[in-house]
């Protein structure tokens, strides 16, 4: 089976580190925010946060703070990330088990090549994907439809695993199956899909779309 997953949110938790060193670039520039600073925002690409966040009056500035963040979050905030309980036993099992097994988020391609690294997770993934790292993908919905058309993937043997509404809807446009993990950044108790409390749940309902292949 082709398993793909979404990053930030569904495998690790880098909240922390990518609103600190946001907050940082911001102060820079002595930016009054539209709203808070939340994990529920984290998601969308930078570019696409900042115009959410700033007011339209700073809006021109919005290039300097994207590179003030992109030289904190690369340079060491990327190793604050933290992997959340049960995912390296999980991947492991999911790798033992004959899947292939695929990355693909909205967050730049640079920060997640140098996370995989730093958690040496190479060996768990046949290739990472990043919005930025392909030409011309504007949305993760396109980035999955190049996957899966790059790699020849049999969409009824293929799965995306992610923790948003955007995800599912991402997934479902390209008419694959889809799997909401319950321990992200906006995951919805009420959505009509499946749902894994832990990563041992999403273990199961993995295996049952297997054996349904």
């Amino acid at each position: 089976m082709n398993i793909i997953f979404d990053l930030d949110g569904t495998l690790i938790d880098s909240s922390e580190s990518i609103l600190s060193a946001l907050s940082m670039a911001l102060e820079e520039y002595a930016i009054k925010l539209n709203q808070p600073l939340t994990t529920q925002l984290i998601g969308p690409p930078l570019n696409e946060l900042l115009k959410i966040l700033i007011p339209e009056s700073e809006q021109a500035k919005i290039s300097d703070i994207t590179e003030a963040f992109k030289q904190k979050y690369d340079t060491y905030g990327y190793k604050e990330s933290r992997v959340f309980e049960q995912i390296d036993d999980m991947l492991s099992t999911l790798m033992s088990a004959g899947h292939s097994l695929y990355i693909l988020t909205n967050k730049r391609l640079k920060p997640t090549e140098k996370i995989i690294d730093y958690l040496n997770w190479e060996r768990y993934f046949r290739a990472v994907y990043a919005l930025d790292g392909v030409s011309g993908m504007k949305n993760k919905a396109q980035l999955i439809n190049y996957v899966i058309s790059h790699h020849d993937m049999d969409k009824r043997n293929t799965i995306y695993i992610g923790d948003t509404e955007a995800d599912m809807r991402a997934a479902t446009t390209n008419a694959i199956d889809f799997l909401m993990v319950m321990w992200g950044y906006d995951s919805d108790p009420n959505a009509e899909y499946d749902k894994a409390e832990t990563p041992q749940a999403l273990l199961e309902l993995i295996n049952i779309r297997a054996n349904q292949c």
